[in-house]
């Protein structure tokens, strides 16, 4: 063996030396950091070697918690986990949004949405209902959860355990074990804060300033709580709210004067925007809340564009109202085909032998088939609402020779409604 030989056997053997060296001092250090931590929270500390990486567990407010050195793919990590009781019935998952979640989302199969755009779009939510989520994940809790995911490399939130695992590198000292430490516990304590399912919605209710996240807490807390008294003040409270969706939210629960206050919204100077008129309008058709006919009648003529005057119209129809029939009647000579169409079949539903007449002329001077058939469906609606007229008294003929003519019943009960002498003529011209 030359000389040279053993220079670079020399050279080979102290960088060997040095690596190993290096790895004792860090392996050190990083035993420091745990011991320190361990004896801060008064608990087990296991030292680490070559062969095992250092940990420690501990007890802290009843939460059994693990800090763990770990190595994947050599990379050092930190492992923080921590169980702990549940303070609700049901499950829950946070985890990180992925390319594969957020491909999900985009094709309707989203997670479970707070309502805060900036926490949906970082985190992936599962869980047995949405409403836990909804009452456990408040602004507070939403902030500190974001807290203690920044910068991690993984975690999981669950309703009875969280692990988060942190680059190693970031834990530069013992007091940065700790802080991240007592972040995570801080923040599960608002996890499992005591008080039942509904105290927690209400809470959220009066404290949450983002609307969608409001809304969302009051759906929440009208499905499990449909008839509770509480929750009703809750929402009585909340029509004060500045939000116009929060507003007719609340309201949709609360019947009659949910109703009426949805009313009042349409008569507001300041017009909603278009979306949420559609949206109130056909809540007081849903609710067949009649006393609001008046001012909807006023929006359509005044202040209503064409989709918002069908939504009007389609209300009407379920209001089944025979004092909407002069209004009625009159949109039957709209220019709008739409809206023709749309006052036909509310007539159905509102109207009397006068609108029968009217919608049968209509259908009689049309060449449209749809319109021939939209009228004969009214026709036959008013016919079955009046029980002593015989069904078929009054019909649009379908044969191309008898087009636009009626057909008469031939044991029309007495009392039965009729048309003008001229059409009852039409009508035996062609027969």
């Amino acid at each position: 063996m030359d000389f040279f030989e053993i220079v670079w056997i020399l050279i080979i053997g102290g960088a060997f030396f040095l690596k190993l060296l290096n790895i004792f001092i860090r392996n050190e250090e990083h035993n420091e950091i745990f011991s320190t931590a361990a004896g801060h929270y008064k608990g087990n500390y296991s030292k680490g070697s070559f062969l095992n990486q250092p940990k420690f567990n501990c007890s802290i407010n009843g939460m059994n918690l693990q800090a763990e050195k770990v190595n994947e793919n050599k990379e050092n990590f930190l492992n923080l986990s921590i169980e702990y009781s549940p303070s609700f019935k049901g499950n829950f998952l946070l985890e990180e949004e992925t390319t594969i979640s957020r491909l999900k989302n985009t094709v309707g199969l989203k997670d479970i949405q707070t309502g805060d755009t900036a926490f949906d779009a970082t985190i992936c939510i599962s869980a047995s209902h949405p409403s836990l989520v909804y009452a456990v994940f408040n602004s507070e809790t939403r902030s500190q959860v974001i807290k203690i995911i920044r910068g991690s490399e993984s975690f999981s939130i669950k309703n009875r355990s969280t692990v988060i695992s942190y680059p190693f590198e970031d834990i530069s000292s013992s007091q940065t074990l700790c802080k991240k430490i007592d972040l995570l516990v801080s923040t599960v304590e608002m996890i499992t804060e005591t008080g039942n399912l509904k105290k927690r919605l209400i809470q959220n209710i009066q404290t949450e300033t983002l609307p969608v996240v409001i809304i969302n807490n009051i759906k929440a807390l009208t499905t499990k709580y449909p008839k509770d008294k509480e929750s009703k003040q809750i929402l009585k409270t909340t029509l004060g709210d500045r939000n116009i969706s929060v507003q007719i939210e609340a309201a949709r629960h609360l019947g009659k004067s949910g109703m009426k206050h949805l009313t009042t919204l349409l008569e507001e100077k300041e017009p909603m925007i278009a979306e949420l008129r559609n949206k109130v309008v056909t809540l007081l058709g849903d609710n067949k809340y009649i006393p609001s006919r008046p001012i909807l009648q006023e929006v359509y003529r005044n202040r209503a564009g064409l989709e918002l005057q069908k939504t009007i119209l389609k209300t009407f129809e379920k209001f089944e109202n025979a004092k909407l029939e002069p209004f009625l009647i009159e949109q039957l000579a709209n220019k709008e085909t739409d809206l023709r169409h749309a006052s036909i079949e509310a007539l159905g539903t509102c109207g009397t032998i006068k609108a029968a007449e009217k919608i049968y002329i209509l259908a009689k001077d049309s060449l449209n088939p749809f319109t021939k058939n939209t009228a004969q469906k009214a026709i036959s609606k008013i016919q079955s609402r009046l029980g002593d007229v015989e069904k078929g008294w009054l019909s649009i003929s379908d044969s191309p020779e008898k087009e636009g003519a009626l057909s008469i019943s031939k044991n029309s009960t007495e009392g039965a409604l009729s048309l003008e002498a001229e059409s009852k003529k039409k009508i035996k011209d062609n027969s």
